[in-house]
């Protein structure tokens, strides 16, 4: 095993934004006294969100467009790596609007993995659940809130053998290898705070998530690299259900 000591500095940070004014400011505030750089694709958002990351980060940001069409047409893989590639920083870090950073207690990351796997690393996530708390500080929403964790790999080396792959449920790869399978992890911990969203905004993402469900299961050359719990068990039984849903959102977005 090797240990692998990444300064801060040394690290871009990349997220993809749709309307994501509610939580993004203080995912932003959270992000800014540790991470000096950050790159942002933004896909025709219509509220607050590139105003508040131009508040915050100013000129130390980087703002990418891209219409939504096209994360329909080649998913979210093409959509991650577009962002990773305008990223100047050995390191980049992928973080999601709706995920806040705990605080950090050293200028580096550090992670334990075979000399082969150094080039990523996973990090904890805390799936929150429950009441919506008052404020979206560490300490309340420990207090407020229960969580299911996972380990998902984020932090990766800008290297071309490193890369996301997958239409939907993205994930690093290393080489020909699923990067979750052989990568150490980091000292790094967010929260997903996506079971706060209102009712109105979770049931429209859901209505989403299954139409990219369905465009995955009629369309096998999509479903290289996805994970086979997905195509083989969850997606079959789950049909009935998720055609409904894809026929309502496409009804509503005349796709």
């Amino acid at each position: 095993m090797v240990r692998t000591a990444v300064n801060l500095g040394e690290i871009d940070v990349c997220l993809i934004v749709f309307n994501e004014e509610l939580f993004l400011e203080k995912c932003l505030l959270r992000l800014a006294p540790y991470f000096q750089r950050i790159h942002v694709l933004d896909m025709g958002s219509t509220d607050r969100t590139i105003d508040i990351v131009r508040d915050i980060y100013g000129d130390r940001a980087q703002v990418l467009v891209q219409p939504r069409s096209d994360l329909f047409d080649n998913g979210f893989a093409h959509a991650r790596n577009r962002v990773t590639e305008a990223t100047t920083r050995p390191w980049v870090l992928h973080i999601d609007a709706d995920e806040l950073l705990a605080p950090l207690d050293a200028d580096v990351i550090s992670f334990e993995s075979a000399p082969e796997a150094a080039t990523a690393a996973k990090i904890l996530r805390h799936n929150l659940i429950g009441d919506v708390p008052a404020d979206y500080e560490p300490e309340t929403l420990r207090g407020m809130a229960k969580s299911t964790t996972e380990h998902q790999v984020r932090l990766f080396k800008k290297q071309p053998d490193v890369r996301w792959e997958s239409f939907l449920h993205e994930e690093i790869w290393i080489g020909d290898r699923r990067a979750h399978e052989i990568v150490g992890e980091a000292n790094l911990v967010i929260d997903h705070l996506s079971a706060f969203r209102p009712h109105a905004d979770r049931d429209e993402k859901e209505l989403f998530y299954a139409w990219i469900l369905m465009r995955v299961h009629d369309n096998p050359e999509l479903q290289r690299h996805m994970r086979e719990f997905y195509t083989q068990e969850y997606i079959p039984h789950n049909l009935e259900r998720f055609r409904a849903m894809a026929k309502t959102f496409a009804e509503k977005k005349g796709l």
